[in-house]
């Protein structure tokens, strides 16, 4: 029970689910918008703290100096990207993959098992999240079944460690593909 000054509101541990979407799920036509807080839950990291990862990785490979590494890291997290990309691109040098930058923590992801979870209400998936989790998920169960039915699937379910196509995570980007 949360008190206001107004009004006492119950908010629900479990709070009841609209026959509406039992409805959907059972037509296959839910849909899941996963955010951010999705990935946070398993301890991957915020939209900043991947940038300073980013920045972190520059300055131990010697592509910036610590006066350099002080000023930017506190720049909003889209520039500091967009001048990410452009030292790595400048300095010829290899960006670390994406799936060790956006892993989770093996703790929390064997106690949380909320991709599992998601996974399992038969919806199409549109998520901004970065990480692969889902399409982890998505792929063992596909893997499960071309077991289970011992047959060939001809499904190409890819997934891509670095930024996949179509993806844009810098401002450089933005202004390329607006061209």
């Amino acid at each position: 029970m949360v008190k206001s000054k107004e009004k006492e509101i119950e908010i629900k541990e479990n709070p009841s689910v609209p026959p509406e979407i039992f409805k959907a799920v059972s037509n296959g036509k839910l849909v899941l918008f996963i955010g951010a807080g999705v990935s946070r839950i398993i301890g991957c990291p915020s939209w900043g703290k991947f940038a300073l990862q980013q920045l972190k990785y520059l300055y131990k490979n010697k592509a910036i100096n610590y006066h350099e590494y002080s000023n930017l890291k506190s720049l909003d997290t889209r520039k500091l990207l967009s001048i990410c990309r452009s030292i790595y691109k400048k300095n010829n040098i290899e960006p670390p993959s994406m799936k060790s930058l956006l892993k989770g923590e093996d703790e929390l992801i064997k106690k949380f098992t909320i991709y599992e979870d998601l996974y399992s209400f038969n919806a199409v998936y549109i998520t901004t999240n970065y990480d692969s989790y889902i399409d982890e998920i998505a792929q063992k169960i596909i893997n499960k079944n071309e077991v289970e039915l011992n047959s060939k699937v001809e499904s190409q379910f890819h997934i891509e460690e670095e930024k996949p196509k179509g993806r844009i995570i810098c401002q450089e980007e933005v202004l390329s593909n607006a061209r």
